[in-house]
């Protein structure tokens, strides 16, 4: 265990009160866990009662904070992390999770160990899925091979590591990441115009360019464990705002951000693909391309690429309202 740190663990969840307990249950394990910060997106009574059970059996507080609206993910965390820091002044790392995740024992430990060891703002596991297999890993640089091979299981994962130390990453997702106090007030909040997915990523290359960089640590795995379907309707229509999301995301961060070279030639292999084509048409198959798929595509990536929105602008809210008028029509 790593002496002298103060670990804030934040989070944003959004109607998942079974996982959220799952996993406060798993942060028992943590020993450096010194806070517990929740920004509940939803206002879900069955959360709040979850949390003050778990704030009876904890040795660490556990805030809560009800958002005035659903801002998103980047909201959600960013007042996960004022909260936090109102209460404690001296946080020396905060602890970014999903609210579905799962882990045995205590894989926060080796992560401050290699932020200790290699000084640098950040770092990350391997994540598995229910069946056990690593499904995603920090992207690396060429040196360090760049993508690994997804797909096994842990031990034969880390046969691609046979030096146990921390690598360097190009990129990460958020679903677990450890920062450092001092790289989050170097490179400032988590932005909060991506509605949804990408925030991470865009983070982790902030973290990577002006805080301090960050490393993969291919030891430690959590898994990420979704939760229960919605209906079929209900669950076709989350998925498509999320991918559509998800693309325009991509779309603003290749080619209005400062890592707009960057990542049009790498962070897209995150989909497997080798640019943006492949992920657009990925999405319009998927949705069989259907004329509303075509038109709101289209939409979202001249909202991306030509005027500069991520999914959280204007346009887009437009499009999942309409989509959502259209609901019984559109996703049945």
């Amino acid at each position: 265990m790593i002496n002298n740190n103060t670990v804030a663990v934040v989070t944003a969840t959004y109607r998942r009160p079974f996982e959220l307990r799952r996993f406060l249950e798993c942060l028992r394990n943590c020993p450096d866990v010194k806070l517990v910060s929740i920004c509940d997106n939803f206002g879900c009574p069955e959360t709040l009662n979850i949390i003050n059970t778990e704030n009876i059996s904890s040795t660490y507080p556990i805030l809560y904070k009800k958002a005035a609206y659903n801002g998103g993910c980047g909201a959600g965390l960013n007042l996960a992390i004022e909260q936090a820091k109102g209460f404690l002044s001296d946080i020396s790392h905060f602890w970014i999770c999903d609210d579905d995740i799962y882990f045995e024992g205590d894989p926060l430990s080796p992560l401050l160990a290699a932020i200790e060891k290699s000084g640098a703002g950040s770092a990350a596991p391997a994540i598995t899925d229910h069946s056990g297999l690593v499904v995603a890993a920090p992207m690396l640089d060429s040196q360090h091979g760049k993508w690994v091979k997804l797909g096994t299981r842990p031990d034969e994962f880390i046969k691609h590591f046979p030096v146990k130390q921390p690598l360097p990453f190009l990129v990460c997702m958020g679903t677990c990441h450890l920062v450092t106090a001092a790289a989050i007030d170097k490179v400032g909040k988590i932005r909060e115009d991506f509605w949804m997915l990408g925030e991470d990523l865009n983070f982790a290359h902030r973290i990577v360019a002006h805080g301090g960089g960050g490393v993969f640590v291919p030891w430690v795995n959590v898994e990420h464990l979704y939760g229960s379907p919605l209906d079929p309707s209900s669950a076709q229509r989350s998925e498509y705002f999320k991918h559509l999301a998800l693309l325009q995301n991509l779309t603003f961060m290749a080619y209005k951000t400062p890592y707009a070279k960057y990542a049009r030639g790498r962070y897209f292999d995150c989909l497997r693909g080798k640019g943006l084509m492949p992920n657009y048409a990925k999405f319009l198959k998927k949705f069989h391309w259907k004329i509303y798929a075509i038109i709101d595509l289209l939409t979202v990536i001249f909202a991306a690429w030509c005027i500069g929105q991520p999914a959280g602008g204007n346009i887009a809210q437009r499009i999942r309202k309409k989509r959502m008028l259209q609901s019984a029509k559109v996703f049945s």
